[in-house]
């Protein structure tokens, strides 16, 4: 039972990351079109990137220290 409770909580992490991943998306999509600038310019891949990577920092920090750090 220790097995499949350790490959659930790498599944949530991993589905908690696309749940905020899709938001953080929508929103900087959404900011972008509003200021009307076109997806192909280098600032709105530098942002999503920047995003990416900082969501994936504080997930996956914020899912070691509770579940791991902790135990």
């Amino acid at each position: 039972m220790g097995k499949i409770r350790t490959y659930m909580k790498a599944l949530l992490l991993l589905l908690l990351f696309f749940i905020l991943e899709f938001f953080a998306v929508t929103v900087i999509t959404a900011i972008f079109i509003s200021m009307s600038v076109p997806y192909e310019e280098p600032q709105y891949q530098l942002v999503m990137l920047a995003v990416s990577n900082m969501l994936a920092i504080c997930v996956m920090g914020w899912w070691y220290y509770f579940s791991v750090a902790d135990s």
